[in-house]
């Protein structure tokens, strides 16, 4: 059976384990209203706690695997990178299962930093591996699959590789259909995704996009860094096709999100 939340994989009845679990929470609650300040106050906190914890090296890595993301959304991918690659060398070896989940995501959150850095070869192949070593874990991993397979749809998505990132938006669909709830923003984020692929030309193309951050932006709320990362995503493309007069009207259009 497959878990929601990442530190569901460390299961324990230790009381001080399951009040690290729950400020955990609270932390990546802060990091979704986009409260990054408090989240990394929290998270270091969380790491002292968790070191002191029977479950510790499954307690330290996720809480640095969160100060990570919080560095990936102040736009530090460099920091956030030597972060994460401690993290992955030391759970690389790791066979327990928890420990192997965990492996995979910070494999996801390398690809992250690497994308961000402007290395797409290193971040597909970081991917490509997070989804290996998430597939043998099995039913236990299924929504940290999803996950890797949605960012590595959007890692296609980024570089105009619409049918590669409909290929995989199609293969996951069945799983996500399981793990997702229907209303859920996970869930709304792999048909947006499709439906993006599916563009036959720009207007429709950069019409979905438009759609997918605006509805995303409902569902998720606007100062979630992915919600913020993607208008800047959004923003770079259309500087990119030199097309200045829709970056105007989507600044005007996003411009309550703060994307400087």
């Amino acid at each position: 059976m497959f878990h929601k939340h990442l530190v569901d994989a460390m299961t324990s009845t230790d009381p001080n384990t399951n009040l690290w679990k729950t400020r955990f929470m609270a932390a990546k609650e802060a990091y979704n209203e986009g409260k990054l300040v408090e989240c990394k106050h929290l998270l270091s906190k969380l790491t002292d706690e968790g070191s002191k914890l029977p479950d510790k090296t499954f307690a330290v890595n996720t809480s640095q695997m969160g100060l990570a993301a919080v560095l990936l959304a102040e736009g530090k991918a460099a920091e956030a990178a030597g972060i994460l690659k401690k993290i992955a060398n030391s759970l690389a070896s790791e066979s327990e299962p928890a420990l192997k989940e965990l492996y995979g995501v910070a494999l996801r959150f390398q690809a992250v930093a690497a994308n961000d850095q402007g290395d797409f070869d290193q971040a597909e192949d970081l991917l490509l591996e997070s989804v290996k070593v998430l597939e043998d874990i099995g039913n236990q991993a299924a929504v940290q699959l999803c996950y890797t397979l949605s960012d590595l749809a959007l890692l296609y998505l980024s570089q105009d590789d619409l049918a590669e990132a409909a290929k995989i938006v199609s293969a996951m669909s069945e799983l996500s259909d399981i793990v997702f709830a229907p209303d859920s923003a996970d869930y709304a984020l792999v048909h947006f995704i499709y439906n993006i692929s599916q563009s036959k030309n720009d207007d429709e193309y950069f019409s979905a996009i438009e759609d997918s951050i605006t509805r995303m932006s409902y569902l998720r709320g606007a100062k979630h860094p992915q919600i913020v990362w993607a208008i800047k995503a959004y923003l770079k493309k259309l500087h990119e096709r030199n097309l200045p007069e829709a970056i105007k009207e989507a600044e005007i259009k996003f411009g309550a999100v703060h994307v400087g």
